[in-house]
Order: C-alpha cells, then sequence, then structure tokens
C-alpha cells in the first residue's frame, strides 16, 4: 500500500482532513494539502472572513486533546466543530476530533481519529497514501513531495492519526512536546512534516528518539 487520500486539511489529514496504489513520482511533484486532507470551497484556503461568522459563539470544548494546542498556538481563537464527512472517517474510528480555529491572523485546523488496533490504522493511513485528490495520485511513505499553500503535520501513531494545519509557521518538535509531554513515552510510526514551502520531511519517534525514514516503499 502506500499514503494520503482526498478533502482536509484544510487535506490533511487532515491529519486532509480525504485521500490513497502505488506509482512513482519524482520530487518535485506538487501536492495541495486539498489533495491530502480535502476541505470545502469554504474552508480551502481558511474559512471565508465574513461579519456573521465573526460574531458566532465560539465552540471550544471543555475537553479535548487539542486544548492546550489551540491555547498556546491561538489563545484567542474561535473554535467550529467541523461536521464535514473527510476520508479517514470511512475507516471506522473509534474516537474522532475535527476543529477549525479561527482567529484575525489565521486559521488551523485539528484532526485526530483514535482506530481499535494498528492495523486499522496502518489501512486507513495508507489507503489514504494511494490517491490523493483529483485526478487519484499515489505517493509513498518518505517521499519528499512539495506540499502547497498550507502549513501541514501528520503524526501516525500505532492506534490515532492526527493532523494539524495552519497558514503559519508550524514547529513539528513543540507540537510534538505539547502531543506528548514525556519525550520518552514518545511513540510515532510517521511524522509528515509538510511546509507550504520546501518539500516534506517523514521521521520516526521511538521512546522520543527521531528515526529517519530509510526507505520510500516502506508500507509496512
Amino acid at each position: 500500500m502506500s499514503w494520503f487520500k482526498s478533502v482536509f486539511f484544510v487535506g490533511i489529514a487532515v491529519f486532509s482532513l480525504a485521500i490513497i496504489a502505488s506509482c512513482g513520482s519524482s520530487e518535485e511533484d506538487s501536492v495541495n494539502f486539498d489533495d491530502i486532507a480535502p476541505t470545502s470551497e469554504k474552508y480551502k484556503n481558511g474559512p471565508e472572513k465574513d461579519p456573521q461568522q465573526e460574531k458566532e459563539t465560539s465552540e471550544k470544548p471543555t475537553a479535548s486533546e487539542f486544548l492546550t494546542l489551540g491555547d498556546s498556538l491561538f489563545p484567542d481563537a474561535t473554535w467550529k466543530n467541523w461536521d464535514t464527512l473527510l476520508f479517514l472517517d470511512r475507516f471506522g474510528a473509534i474516537v474522532s476530533e475535527k476543529w477549525i480555529l479561527t482567529s484575525e491572523k489565521d486559521s488551523v485546523v485539528f484532526l485526530s481519529y483514535s482506530f481499535k488496533d494498528s492495523l486499522r490504522v496502518k489501512n486507513a493511513f495508507y489507503n489514504w497514501l494511494d490517491c490523493f485528490g483529483a485526478p487519484c495520485k499515489s505517493y509513498k511513505v518518505g517521499q519528499n513531495a512539495k506540499y502547497n499553500k498550507r502549513n501541514t503535520l501528520v503524526y501516525v501513531a500505532p492506534q490515532q492519526v492526527v493532523l494539524v494545519e495552519s497558514t503559519g509557521k508550524l514547529k513539528e518538535e513543540n507540537i510534538r512536546a505539547i502531543l506528548q509531554k514525556e519525550k520518552k513515552k514518545q511513540f510515532w510510526i510517521y511524522i509528515v512534516d509538510a511546509p507550504k514551502k520546501g518539500k516534506t520531511v517523514w521521521k520516526r519517534i521511538e521512546k522520543g528518539e527521531e528515526k529517519p525514514i530509510s526507505k520510500v516503499d516502506e508500507n509496512s
């Protein structure tokens, strides 16, 4: 198999938060976040600025794994629950969270999908990679393709896929530390750091230590 399919994320994705057959692709291939984590037209380049929308009441939750992260990146943001059906929604997650945060300066997307086991995580993730966007394109684990428009981070754990996407710069190590505070407990099968300018960086984290992704065809 191989990496993401089409919506987020906003796709992330979205960690499209929609998106994944294996076919070759050069390092110069350009992939928009819209392909990775499919979004609606409304949020294609971040939520539209609209006077009515700005007056809406924030839906910020009282409990969420993204509360600390959201308060760190956007302390004054308005939270909205993203109820759009995304590609990863097809794979039977037992718990999911989909948020769009907006402020005067930026917008950010948070996606999280928790699965019963690592087999289901890999199935969802590799399918996401196998057919990105329209037209469908296949991308490989470790492939340094370009991603445009928005900065995107995808974290793949043994039972979870998390996506963070923003116009502003995202510091992968800082976000990772917020998602899992105890460094020695950090374990991510894949981390995909896809800046809007530049090529994707793939890495693996084991007990807090960074490990390279050595094979572009590593799909197991």
